[in-house]
């Protein structure tokens, strides 16, 4: 007989085959923090495609998170 998951388990099987949560304020703030070290060294525009890689499961957090890494860059 198969060994069927009991009550919390389905649960937290479907959550995963769900929508992907949001990334935190801290996960975003290091993703800007290694964007603008990514800047310095080899350019802005690795520094965009940083930030587009990295955030490639969350489409609609793009465009915000490359306009304010333009202006801190610009400083």
């Amino acid at each position: 007989m198969k060994n069927k998951p009991k009550g919390n388990q389905e649960k937290v099987g479907k959550a995963i085959k769900g929508r992907i949560s949001d990334p935190n304020k801290k996960f975003l703030d290091h993703v800007q923090l290694q964007a603008r070290k990514m800047a310095e060294l080899l350019g802005k525009e690795s520094g965009r495609n940083y930030i587009k890689d990295t955030l490639k499961d969350y489409p609609h957090l793009i465009k915000a998170e490359i306009e304010i890494f333009d202006k801190a860059v610009i400083k």
